[in-house]
């Protein structure tokens, strides 16, 4: 557990796939009609092309910033901040509350991951 912080962007690039994976499966009528109506301004009126697009735009951005985490581990060697983690945390926890048969769950290792070096690693 000492060193668990170094995957928190593997951890968060890999939901991203899960989630456009997951997104695909879930919401493919949702394309459907973004595809028939054409990419620009598909999305349109349709809640259902609304939820498929959303759904997707965060899987990439899950992606985007796994990958910014991996590489800012990497170069500096050390945990991501408190901060990042507390915001991490309350995102979680207002997604288990507002969504509580969600994802959401997933998030709560990477929590306890990412607080961990800050407050139960030895020599804190």
């Amino acid at each position: 557990m000492k060193n668990a912080w170094k995957i928190a962007g593997w951890y968060v690039f890999s939901l991203g796939i899960i989630h456009i994976v997951v997104g695909f499966i879930m919401f493919h009528e949702g394309f459907r009609e973004i595809w028939a109506a054409g990419l620009i301004n598909g999305v349109g009126d349709s809640i259902t092309a609304h939820a498929a697009f959303w759904f997707q735009f965060i899987g990439l951005m899950f992606i985007y910033f796994g990958w910014q985490w991996k590489e800012m581990i990497k170069h500096n060697n050390e945990p991501l901040s408190k901060f990042a983690a507390w915001g991490m945390t309350v995102l979680t926890l207002l997604g288990l509350v507002f969504v509580p048969m969600s994802g959401f769950i997933l998030m709560l290792p990477l929590s306890f991951i990412m607080l961990y070096p800050h407050y139960f690693a030895k020599g804190k």
